[in-house]
């Protein structure tokens, strides 16, 4: 399993069995999983989420697993990524990361559009970035998908 990959896998975890378990016996063991999920506590929780939720829209042909789906209240919802990029340097982090942004403002808007097809309220999206120990929040427009094909 990718870095990436495990990270997401660690929030997912948490965010499952912390009511159940309690904080730290659903943090992970191994020390760089449970600092990543200790740094996302300090700056949000896992109250009132779905985490990796399907959505599906057969009639339109459109799924996918969003990270984190937050309520906000009813039928409004957020809905939030998990990224773990790693840049080569400061200067290459200001210049690839709009660009990474942007690819994953369409991948959002894709889904929140899947959830406003089912009468869902998308209050916006967010994108959780885990860069030098610490997660930093993107928060994005939520920007309806007018037209989809395979």
């Amino acid at each position: 399993m990718d870095y990436g990959t495990s990270i997401h896998t660690a929030l997912e975890h948490y965010s499952k069995s912390f009511k159940v378990f309690g904080h730290d016996k659903s943090l992970p063991r191994q020390t760089p999983l449970r600092e990543a999920v200790k740094a996302f506590l300090r700056v949000s929780n896992f109250n009132n989420c779905i985490p990796e939720p399907l959505i599906t829209d057969t009639q339109k042909g459109m799924s996918g697993w969003i990270d984190n789906l937050r309520f906000v209240d009813g039928k409004t919802v957020i809905v939030e990524d998990y990224k773990t990029n790693t840049f080569n340097s400061h200067i290459d982090y200001l210049a690839k990361w709009p660009l990474k942004v942007a690819t994953y403002h369409k991948q959002l808007n894709f889904y929140g559009t899947i959830l406003q097809n089912h009468g869902y309220t998308v209050g916006g999206l967010v994108v959780w970035h885990y860069h030098k120990g610490q997660w930093n929040k993107e928060p994005l427009k939520f920007e309806p998908v007018k037209e989809y094909s395979r």
